[in-house]
């Protein structure tokens, strides 16, 4: 990826006025250390991005593989090799929230944590595709 193209773009997202950006790709590191640089806030995506700049993550949605590799391994064990698509979610735990070091109202966390829940108890289903257009 093009760190310096990533930091370009989000600079010129800053000079927008935007002091909150995310975004999903290697070259992240260039938009994260630009936001960083300006006083803003990221958003991560795929791995805890706020070991590496902690104070400017607010909080990274993270892969946690281990639910779907366990079934994969029991599926093999068991003859089944392939047919089944695995998936990640809150609700399996193949994905988490993992919060960075940025101080947050307590009324803000509540409400995410809140959010979480419900989409792992199933009372808010994320959809999985867009609602065709109605015209």
């Amino acid at each position: 990826g093009d760190t310096a193209l990533a930091a370009e773009t989000a600079q010129t997202q800053i000079a927008a006025g935007a002091d909150v950006l995310t975004g999903s790709a290697q070259q992240v590191v260039g938009a994260i250390d630009a936001i960083q640089a300006a006083g803003g806030y990221w958003f991560g995506t795929q791995s805890d991005q706020s070991v590496n700049w902690p104070g400017t993550v607010v909080a990274s949605q993270v892969f946690n593989w281990t639910p779907v590799v366990g079934r994969m391994v029991e599926n093999v064990l068991s003859g089944q090799l392939g047919g089944e698509a695995y998936e990640l979610s809150l609700s399996n735990g193949g994905l988490e929230i993992v919060y960075g070091e940025v101080d947050l109202p307590q009324a803000v966390l509540d409400a995410a944590n809140e959010a979480i829940a419900a989409v792992q108890s199933g009372e808010v289903v994320v959809a999985r595709e867009l609602p065709e257009n109605e015209e």
